[in-house]
């Protein structure tokens, strides 16, 4: 960025430039940027999270129990959102020690495939979850992503 500004400047003392166009901009400023905010998930508030989800009620027509299983998911895979939308009982390898879950490259950032570990446990609340679930059904029924203008 300083780089960028010096140019402009120097192109405007040279009459390269009628006016520098980057003076009005001001640098960042890392203390008020509240991406810079957020961290990593502690412990102790992923417990009260959890603690909320058990007693919370059906949210977008998701009960209480499959969205906290969609949280662990998500917290021990890494997967984002449309990842996690697009895993079907395919994705999920549970005979393999660890157990994996697999998300095929249409569906992720970088467009290759992606193997994630879970641990035992979410492993096995995920497959007493899909026995009642069709091989091409979403393992979560998450709602429709928003449609943006």
């Amino acid at each position: 960025m300083s780089a960028i500004r010096a140019f402009t400047k120097w192109l405007a003392e040279h009459h390269k430039l009628p006016r520098d166009p980057l003076t009005a901009i001001k640098k960042p400023n890392p203390e008020s940027d509240r991406r810079q905010e957020l961290g990593m998930l502690s412990p102790e508030k992923w417990q009260s999270i959890e603690g909320l989800t058990v007693q919370g009620p059906e949210r977008h027509g998701m009960p209480s129990a499959e969205r906290l299983m969609l949280y662990r998911t998500a917290i021990q895979t890494g997967l984002r959102s449309n990842e996690l939308r697009s895993l079907t009982l395919g994705s999920l390898c549970f005979d393999a020690t660890p157990p994996y879950i697999t998300c095929k490259g249409r569906s992720t950032k970088n467009r290759t495939d992606a193997r994630q570990f879970i641990q035992p446990e979410l492993a096995a609340e995920l497959k007493a979850h899909v026995t009642s679930k069709s091989p091409k059904a979403p393992i979560f029924n998450l709602p429709h992503e928003p449609k943006w203008p």
